[in-house]
């Protein structure tokens, strides 16, 4: 990659590296199956959806930026020190919405569980 031309992570000043689908895929797929992940990160994140379907308040994109500012990161994090990888890239904005957007239909099934809905 060059990294002369690559963007610039505006808080840290590293390249952010765009990482292909098929990684993001895999890491969805691998913290699904992690218990310690799913039951800290995914399991409140039901929670609160559950909680605005109940009152008729769900809003589905905002629900999918909150996943993406807010799970991505972590999500990341978990991945990279699980598969023992070192220090994760900065993944960029296009990244954390694919990654909102995989973990979404995990997280709806949760919810609509607690919910009561089906």
């Amino acid at each position: 990659m060059n990294y002369n031309k690559a963007e610039l992570c505006k808080d840290c000043k590293k390249p952010v590296v765009k990482t292909d689908k098929i990684m993001l895929r895999e890491m969805v797929l691998v913290l699904e199956n992690d218990s310690l992940f799913y039951r800290q990160r995914l399991v409140p994140w039901a929670k609160n959806m559950a909680r605005k379907l109940k009152r008729g308040v769900f809003n589905k994109d905002l629900f999918l930026g909150g996943l993406a500012r807010n799970l991505a990161k972590p999500a990341q994090m978990r991945y990279y020190q699980i598969e023992r990888m070192g220090t994760p890239p900065v993944l960029s904005m296009a990244d954390k919405k694919y990654l909102a957007q995989e973990f979404y239909p995990a997280i709806e099934d949760h919810a609509n569980d607690i919910a009561g809905i089906r």
